[in-house]
């Protein structure tokens, strides 16, 4: 497992885990969610935040968003990489 720190938040919020299997990439710290599902959901919606929190309101906040939302501004190469692997599938 590695943390890797977000220069905008100031906070190490997102673990990176990989296993032999599947690479769900960055995960939010607190629900273990890929960042990647979040980005790509916040895409699908046109940036709409409260419809991307709407979808998962029983298993996040307002708060995880923003950190997923924060670690993609950090690291949109990562992700968009993961987005891109996924819609080929």
């Amino acid at each position: 497992m590695v943390w890797k720190y977000s220069q905008l938040t100031d906070k190490w919020w997102v673990e990176y885990l990989a296993d032999e299997i599947y690479d769900y990439g960055p995960r939010l710290k607190n629900t273990g969610l890929p960042v990647w599902v979040l980005v790509g959901n916040y895409k699908l919606y046109n940036g709409d935040k409260d419809r991307v929190l709407y979808g998962f309101r029983d298993w996040l906040t307002a708060a995880d968003v923003e950190a997923a939302l924060a670690y993609y501004e950090d690291f949109p190469e990562d992700i968009d990489r993961k987005l891109q692997s996924m819609a080929a599938v």
